[in-house]
């Protein structure tokens, strides 16, 4: 077994891929286990690129390469974890999580912290030896011990155990010459997976020079490995060759456009978009920024980041119709979900018209009101929501409910694929789609978490398929070459471009500010990592901040261009990170404020004809219209020309109010004065007048009898008296 050390950029990915290209070339049998897939699919296009022919498991995960050797065992998900999660703090009586157990943020910071220590192979049995427990950590601990004893009677294994089980089948038989490279460091169960293929196979490690891997390195050397480090070179980032720059913009939206312009001076010198890359330490903030002004410069851009699965258009659609079935159909949100993306409803007047009659008439609910207003329109929809109405007051089996909800992918309306289209077209086709498998595999998931046998409302299972649907991310194939790579920090390692963009250099941004886990607090941690197993404490990620920060600033052969805001979206000034600083002091950087730009027009622009109506015919017509007029149309027209144009004359209604927004000032006032003008023409009692006048004004514009509508009205009548 050898390690390979040094420091990011001092050539252990060339060396490497030097071994591979030679064990292909000789036809000999070589495994390269890296830790993404999105690295393992670079290298792999790489020697493709280069003529060599290899198996597509030849470079492989080491996810992947676990589940190849225990296929017998199912590794929980993490939407899995997370429905377990809410199951446990639902079903046990904690104390010290009363008052936060039902917040997703709290769920998702304990889903994170069963992650972080099973990955570490430590067990709720570990956790339990520790010295100086609190109140919180005990029933963490409790917490823990309930997930692991529902994922072992369903037959699943978390990330430490196959790792385990992996080390034990891979020391029964001979495998082929292996390299494990991309590795910032190895956990407890990782080495032990080192170990089995060290005895079993010729082995290579690689790991970067930083203190976080010092452990690493020292438990490898105790199995036996020779550390080889590779000879010392200057650090890449202060090679005399790279030009280093550092730009400022006023807002994170114009530090995005500054990178657009800067890409497009660089195409027009003959750089291909494909050797230009932008580094961020995570996706918020800067990623949304990005992506906007990306798609306004027209430059190709692929993003190496998952999206969430609630936020696609398709499970949106899905979930708005499900919500309001459990509504029974209220009016309001039954609406909205018809508008969504995928709806049948076509967009043309008649379903404005439906829609402004459907808002006129609020509060309402019910399929049957819904069908009266639409007047034998769209029966295709109407059979699909009756088709589920049953749904909402029924009980059944979750293998029945899960055979049910496979029935509403069909409600998605999937769009005609037809050629000539845009890319952002066919990015939100490939998105639905994977959404909707991913629809598919939620349901598996959540199938097994579930007994088949078991009874449940519609509610209750809906509630579960949120959650896993909440906790699931999708990653949408993109095969592109010729395209800007936007990639994170930890993405960052596998790449080498001759100009890279480092955004977002702000305090707690770049650096990120961690601070001690509550779940686990930092003396256990430290109490674990003097027995052997080591967990990271908050001053352990600063660390790993800082080494991001100089393997990200390593990345450029050419060009290295750093930016930040100057202020944040409220317009105070921000912080820009203490690395810039610190990088200052080890290499010159050329500074060069952000230039006001903006992207050049697709389409050249047409001059619009002067407004105006010079059809004589028009103009007569418009005569007959307008014989008289009210003070208010004139104001209109004072104002704003087309406003009375829009108003008066083609008469364009306005939304209709929502009924808490209905009795407003202008409704009151003309209760007000109809009750006086009653009064005076007819001589009518002032609270017989009132009294006529209200109801007829709140029959009219469908006013909810309440508590703020009876306030209003005592309130009004006293002004009227």
């Amino acid at each position: 077994m050898q390690v390979l050390t040094g420091p990011p950029g001092s050539g252990k990915t060339s060396h490497v891929l030097n071994q591979v290209r030679g064990a292909l070339r000789q036809r000999n049998e070589i495994v390269l286990i890296v830790p993404t897939s999105t690295m393992g699919e670079h290298f792999r296009n790489q020697l493709a690129r280069e003529g060599l022919v290899f198996r597509p498991s030849t470079i492989i995960t080491l996810s992947k390469f676990a589940a190849s050797l225990v296929p017998d065992f199912q590794l929980i998900s993490s939407a899995m974890l997370a429905l377990l999660v809410e199951q446990a703090l639902a079903d046990m009586p904690f104390q010290a999580f009363a008052a936060v157990r039902s917040y997703a943020g709290f769920r998702a910071s304990v889903v994170d912290q069963i992650e972080e220590l099973t990955s570490a192979g430590i067990t709720s049995e570990a956790l339990m030896r520790a010295s100086n427990r609190s109140a919180a950590l005990d029933e963490f601990i409790q917490l823990f011990a309930y997930i692991e004893t529902e994922a072992a009677q369903r037959g699943w294994c978390f990330r430490g155990e196959q790792l385990a089980k992996a080390a034990g089948r891979i020391r029964t038989k001979r495998s082929a010459a292996t390299i494990l490279h991309g590795f910032f460091s190895l956990t407890r169960p990782e080495l032990e997976l080192v170990s089995a293929l060290g005895e079993s196979a010729q082995l290579l490690i690689t790991l970067p020079t930083w203190k976080g891997a010092e452990d690493t390195l020292h438990r490898l050397k105790a199995m036996g490995c020779e550390e080889i480090p590779s000879p010392p070179v200057l650090p890449p980032f202060e090679q005399p060759s790279l030009r280093r720059i550092l730009t400022n913009a006023p807002t994170a939206d114009q530090e995005a456009e500054e990178i657009a312009r800067r890409i497009l001076s660089e195409q027009n010198a003959g750089r291909a978009f494909r050797d230009i890359g932008i580094i961020v330490r995570s996706e918020a903030p800067c990623v949304p920024a990005l992506r906007c002004a990306l798609e306004r410069f027209g430059i190709p851009a692929r993003f190496y980041f998952g999206t969430r699965l609630k936020d696609n258009s398709a499970i949106a659609y899905l979930s708005a119709i499900v919500e309001a079935m459990l509504t029974g159909w209220e009016h309001e949100a039954t609406l909205a979900a018809l508008r969504k993306s995928g709806s049948s409803m076509p967009l043309n007047t008649s379903t404005d018209e439906f829609e402004f009659r459907v808002l006129k008439m609020l509060p309402n609910g019910g399929l049957a009101a819904l069908r009266q207003i639409a007047g034998g329109r769209y029966e295709r929809i109407f059979r699909q929501l009756d088709s589920i109405d049953a749904w909402r007051n029924s009980s059944a089996a979750a293998g029945e409910w899960m055979a049910r909800f496979r029935q509403i992918g069909a409600f998605f309306v999937v769009p005609e694929i037809t050629d000539g289209v845009g890319p952002e077209k066919i990015e939100v086709w490939k998105s639905q789609a994977a959404a909707l498998g991913a629809f598919e595999t939620a349901l598996d998931e959540l199938g097994s978490v579930l007994k088949s046998d078991e009874d449940m409302g519609c509610r209750e299972y809906w509630a579960k398929l949120k959650t896993i649907i909440e906790a699931s991310t999708i990653r949408v194939p993109d095969h592109r070459r010729n395209v800007v790579h936007v990639i994170d920090a930890y993405e960052a390692r596998q790449w080498k471009l001759p100009v890279i963009f480092l955004c977002g250099l702000l305090e707690k941004q770049f650096p990120k500010h961690y601070s001690e886990s509550p779940l686990i607090p930092v003396r256990v941690r430290l109490a674990l990592s003097s027995q052997g197993i080591p967990l990271r404490t908050a001053a352990d990620r600063q660390e790993e901040e800082q080494f991001l920060f100089k393997l990200a600033a390593s990345r450029a052969t050419s060009t290295l261009v750093l930016s930040y805001p100057l202020m944040n979206a409220k317009g105070d000034a921000t912080l820009p990170s203490f690395y810039l600083e610190k990088l200052r002091q080890s290499c010159e950087l050329e500074e060069e404020p952000a230039r006001p730009c903006r992207p050049q027009p697709v389409h050249a622009v047409r001059h619009a004809p002067s407004p105006g109506i010079f059809d004589e015919a028009l103009r007569a017509a418009l005569k007959t219209t307008h014989l008289s007029f009210h003070p208010t149309a004139i104001e209109t027209f004072l104002q704003c020309p087309f406003q009375f144009f829009a108003r008066h004359t083609l008469r364009l209604q306005d939304v209709p109010l929502k009924p808490a927004d209905r009795l407003n000032a202008l409704l009151q006032g003309n209760i007000a004065h109809e009750t006086l003008h009653r009064m005076y023409r007819d001589g009518e009692p002032l609270t017989t007048a009132f009294d006529a006048v209200w109801a007829a004004q709140c029959a009219k514009n469908n006013v909810a009898d309440g508590y703020r509508a009876e306030a209003v009205r005592l309130e009004l009548f006293r002004n009227v008296e």
